[in-house]
């Protein structure tokens, strides 16, 4: 049972941060006016929950991350489709061209189009794949991974993701939204903001707060998802990056991180995570910078650092299934 305490002072401006310990209880510290339950855009991890959900359906049986997307999506116009893997899409390693980003330079109003996430894989992230491209960080990706999760379940990928990941993790300030969500508590962004077309969810469309971001991996970590899953979200697929599947890792101290980072214009996120002890980070802000999120995040890096050194213990290993297990 995760338990909260929130202190007045907050360090971050327009922002929010949290910490958790290795016993679940959840410290926050929140700018004037803002509270635990205040909602920020958490832009890329929304690559990382997308991950989470593919990562739990696969153990579920509904697709395989060696599954071809010709195979997942039968109405798939790429020429590539029998070329292209699931986990290639959640590397960002898929080899297709950025058709995206240049559509929304000549056509700005497709950030309002209301294509479905297949509709908008035929018309954006349908070219011929580049071998000689290997990772890309480009949103086609991701319009893909969202297309076949809806196409495998029959739902949407709201409802997928609040039965496999957002429920089961008791994340109740979290949802997926497009457009320019409505959010519970939240500051005036420092920085005007972009609509989020509904086929990009799984690229950026992830409403959350930093407590409930730390809840979403601990609860990963913590017997939410299986050993053959967090293999996955180790194994490093991209080494300049640290990118694994939808995310990052990072090694700090002798502790192997998960690192995340997200941003949506103003909005900006950052997550560090010890899937051994427990112990993690989280903050964020409608401030337009990240600076200061950066230096708070060395900080407590610094005292886990400091707690190491005094204790003089080694630090624990992984459990054989990947985390810490169930208590």
């Amino acid at each position: 049972m995760m338990s909260f305490l929130l202190l007045a002072s907050a360090p971050l401006s327009l922002g929010v941060e949290a910490q958790i310990d290795a016993h679940d209880a959840i410290v926050v510290r929140a700018d004037s006016g803002l509270s635990s339950e205040s909602q920020f855009q958490a832009g890329s991890l929304a690559k990382y929950a997308c991950t989470l959900t593919v990562l739990k359906l696969a153990e579920e049986g509904h697709l395989s991350l060696d599954d071809r997307i010709g195979d997942l999506l039968p109405d798939y116009s790429g020429p590539d489709a029998q070329n292209i893997l699931q986990r290639d899409l959640l590397a960002n390693r898929s080899g297709l061209p950025d058709d995206l980003l240049p559509a929304f330079r000549a056509d700005p109003t497709i950030a309002r189009a209301h294509l479905s996430a297949l509709e908008a894989s035929n018309r954006f992230a349908a070219g011929s794949i580049d071998g000689a491209k290997e990772w890309s960080y480009d949103l086609g990706n991701w319009i893909l991974v969202q297309a076949a999760i809806e196409q495998v379940t029959g739902a949407s990928l709201e409802s997928v993701m609040a039965e496999k990941l957002l429920v089961p993790a008791g994340l109740e300030h979290t949802r997926l939204s497009f457009g320019i969500p409505d959010l519970v508590n939240s500051p005036e962004p420092a920085a005007p903001v972009r609509p989020l077309p509904p086929f990009l969810k799984c690229s950026g469309g992830l409403v959350s707060t930093p407590a409930d971001l730390l809840r979403l991996v601990d609860w990963a970590y913590s017997g939410g998802l299986a050993q053959e899953s967090l293999a996955a979200l180790h194994q490093v697929t991209t080494e300049e990056e640290g990118y694994t599947l939808g995310g990052r890792v990072r090694q700090v101290g002798g502790r192997m991180l998960s690192w995340q980072t997200g941003s949506n214009g103003p909005y900006k996120t950052q997550l560090v995570y010890d899937p051994a002890t427990g112990e993690g980070w989280a903050a964020m802000t409608a401030s337009n910078s990240a600076e200061h999120m950066a230096k708070l995040r060395s900080e407590w890096l610094e005292r886990l650092g400091e707690q190491d050194r005094a204790s003089g213990v080694p630090l624990p290993r992984l459990r054989e299934n990947g985390g810490r297990g169930k208590d």
